[in-house]
């Protein structure tokens, strides 16, 4: 099953891209800068495979010199899994300096914003102990 994303373009015309993913995503472009919205999949992110799904756009966007905004505004929880797939795993093709250049984070509750930072710290611990 796949499900498709909507890609908003700054001329405001609609591409639909399919992406594979189980669940709906918006991805708004606008001006080098890609917000994703990740209410639009859901206020409860848990599952790994779509950290894995979205972090390969996050990747292919940064890889175009692409601001990222990460907007989770309506977001209550992700797990450790998700957090580590979609942002941890970033760590192994770039360095954390880097990703705090290119991205932000907007509107996340303590527990994404501790969440988040814990799988990025253990993540920087792995890769320093190899």
């Amino acid at each position: 099953m796949s499900v498709t994303s909507v890609f908003r373009l700054r001329t405001s015309v609609l591409f639909v891209v399919d992406i594979g993913l189980l669940a709906k995503k918006r991805i708004t472009i606008l001006c080098n800068c890609m917000t994703i919205n990740f209410s639009h999949i859901g206020n409860i992110l848990g599952a790994r495979v779509l950290g894995e799904e979205i972090r390969k756009e996050i990747s292919s966007a940064l890889a175009r010199n692409e601001f990222v905004t990460f907007d989770f505004s309506g977001v209550d929880f992700i797990s450790h899994g998700f957090a580590d797939e979609c942002f941890g795993k970033l760590l192994l093709t770039m360095k954390i300096e880097e990703l705090k250049k290119k991205t932000t984070f907007k509107n996340a509750n303590t527990l994404v914003k501790r969440t988040i930072a814990f799988a990025l710290k253990e993540r920087l611990l792995q890769l320093k102990s190899v």
